[in-house]
């Protein structure tokens, strides 16, 4: 399994806007973008979210019994975190942006 990770300026970050993002993304590349489940605080307030991208659509992924014939990743979304500000910093020269998602 691969991974990437998405920095993005946190000036003006919602992770809200981001899975819509994700959500137009996949119908631009004739995907489909489903699974999504949010988890909030009990305030409310955003905690993180994560959700499917696949080739296929949500029926047939749910019923496919070999997986590895089709293409499709997961991905996460977070809110940005304080702990979080300085962690990938050593990959740009700007200290305005955070972790989005990991897949």
């Amino acid at each position: 399994m691969s991974s990437i990770i998405i920095l993005k300026n946190m000036e003006n970050y919602s992770p809200e806007q981001t899975i819509s993002h994700f959500v137009k993304a996949a119908e631009r590349a004739n995907m489909y973008c489903f699974y999504i489940t949010t988890k909030l605080y009990k305030d409310g307030y955003f905690y993180s979210a994560e959700g499917t991208l696949s080739e296929v659509d949500e029926i047939t992924f749910k019923h496919i019994e070999d997986e590895d014939n089709i293409r499709y990743f997961t991905f996460n979304i977070n809110r940005a975190r304080e702990d979080l500000y300085d962690s990938f910093t050593w990959l740009t020269d700007d200290k305005n942006r955070l972790v989005l998602f990991c897949c």
